[in-house]
């Protein structure tokens, strides 16, 4: 969001500090957050720098007058959790990626799969910035044009009966009408489960915040009844369709 793009909304503030107090080092000089609580937008040396997840702003323990660039915290920002989780959490994040493009290749043989995301496939350390937030991590094509596009969720161990979204991904589906956009979340324990999840476009989605590892964070909470809950079979049957209507079409 740009500068004049993030003033034009409506902020509740939370500190200004003198853009020129510090001559040596810039510093973060402004911090605002919008209404619908998910983000926060600061200010460096006085020019608006970037919008940061609160989530994370939290946990990366900065306010106004700490000493940090643009670029900095920017990358900071990107890189945040990928460092916080230590590299055995992506490996758990790769596995579950591979869970799900194996079960597309057995029961939707007919289909490409091609990885998306930022670094959705590595495990390494990625010196670039994401893109959009919630942009899915796979595309599922035939002949050449996406049919669906897929983000990639869930943990190792489900608890409970619930599933926890985080809203920048229900917003991307809302935001990209052009393109099919699903969710998956997918367990290992106490069985292996794939959840499959279609965003409503229409829908205003109540988020609600839960805290993990001692960092609040907010989630849309869909349950079995929840209309976005399909089963595999349902999902299975939808991409065929969509893959039988392309074939329709070239013939």
């Amino acid at each position: 969001m740009s500068a004049d793009g993030a003033r034009s909304q409506s902020w509740r503030n939370y500190s200004v500090a003198d853009p020129y107090e510090h001559d040596s080092m810039p510093n973060i000089t402004e911090v605002k957050n919008a209404d619908d609580k998910d983000r926060v937008y600061v200010w460096v040396d006085g020019s608006y720098c970037c919008s940061i997840r609160t989530r994370t702003w939290k946990a990366i323990e900065l306010s106004v007058g700490s000493e940090i660039s643009c670029e900095e915290l920017q990358e900071r920002e990107s890189f945040f959790w990928k460092n916080a989780y230590g590299q055995k959490a992506w490996e758990e994040e790769k596995k579950r990626l591979e869970r799900v493009k194996g079960w597309i290749k057995t029961y939707l043989p007919s289909v490409q799969v091609k990885t998306l995301g930022f670094g959705a496939e590595s495990t390494e350390f990625i010196a670039e910035h994401p893109g959009e937030k919630g942009d899915p991590d796979l595309s599922l094509a035939f002949g050449g044009r996406e049919v669906i596009a897929l983000e990639v969720s869930g943990t190792g161990t489900q608890r409970g009966q619930d599933f926890w979204v985080r809203p920048d991904k229900l917003k991307y589906a809302q935001n990209h009408p052009e393109r099919d956009v699903w969710i998956v979340l997918h367990y290992r324990k106490p069985k292996e489960r794939f959840v499959w999840i279609k965003p409503d476009l229409s829908k205003n989605y109540e988020d609600k915040e839960r805290v993990i590892r001692g960092v609040s964070e907010r989630y849309v909470i869909f349950d079995n009844n929840s209309e976005e809950v399909k089963s595999s079979a349902e999902f299975s049957n939808y991409v065929a369709q969509k893959v039988k209507s392309l074939e329709d079409i070239r013939q």
